[in-house]
């Protein structure tokens, strides 16, 4: 996994004080946002996974090994 996790589900375990996203500041911080939604990420949504924009059924088709690159490839501080 990646060195850090996932801001909406630190808020959740109540680690942090909100999930807004680190990059974007604009939105939550959820595994959707960053796999589906995030505009400024989809060239590396591309690389990583295969398309720029993915379908929800896309996401679940995704191979785990490909996940955990893309998300290794953002560097979250």
């Amino acid at each position: 996994m990646t060195a850090r996790m996932i801001d909406d589900y630190l808020y959740k375990l109540g680690q942090t004080d909100n999930a807004t996203y680190r990059l974007c500041k604009g939105a939550d911080e959820t595994a959707e946002h960053i796999l589906r939604t995030f505009d400024a990420i989809s060239l590396k949504r591309l690389l990583y996974l295969g398309k720029a924009n993915l379908t929800p059924e896309e996401v679940v088709s995704v191979a785990p090994g490909q996940v955990l690159n893309f998300f290794g490839s953002l560097e979250l501080p």
